[in-house]
């Protein structure tokens, strides 16, 4: 009898009792879910978002600083300025050099690119493939009687930037 009642017993229990979730349960707990996924998808988003970012700007950083001190080392081999004449300012620099086969060394922009020719040599392209330059100018700051100063002022930004990320660098470089 014993046995006969405690089997009765849970069959009953288990007829009663509910088994799985009731709509609401279930739309609560899918709403919680999307909730959470729509959460962490938007932040890994943001954190893609802003390595990409970052990498740009290091990328012009790097590019950046491959430019200035390319012309730093042409610039300093200088023997003087020719164009843009004292305190004057230009897009194009023109430099009388100590070897006379790369007289005159000219430094300028063509389509988004830095380009350099020393003596009769082709022009060159000192600048990456990646960059586009979108302004140079040449400032000659030099003292009356002194050696030679050009200020540069360069504006470079990514060719493959969704935003056209940009920066700008500014130096000055003494002629030897």
């Amino acid at each position: 009898n014993t046995r006969i009642f405690h089997f009765s017993t849970m069959i009953n229990f288990l007829k009663n009792s509910k088994k799985g979730f009731t709509l609401i349960e279930l739309l609560l707990y899918l709403g919680m879910t999307v909730s959470m996924v729509v959460l962490i998808g938007g932040i890994g988003v943001n954190v893609l978002s802003s390595i990409v970012s970052a990498r740009e700007q290091e990328e012009l950083q790097y590019n950046g600083q491959f430019i200035i001190e390319k012309l730093r080392t042409v610039i300093a081999e200088a023997e003087s300025i020719q164009t843009p004449v004292r305190t004057a300012t230009s897009t194009i620099l023109i430099l009388q050099m100590n070897d006379s086969s790369k007289n005159p060394t000219i430094i300028n922009t063509v389509d988004g690119n830095i380009r350099i020719k020393e003596g009769d040599v082709d022009f060159q392209i000192i600048s990456g493939s990646n960059v586009v330059v979108s302004g140079i100018l040449f400032s000659n700051v030099t003292y009356e009687n002194g050696n030679g100063s050009v200020r540069m002022a360069i504006d470079i930004g990514l060719n493959n930037s969704a935003d056209f990320s940009s920066t700008s660098f500014n130096t000055t470089i003494n002629l030897q």
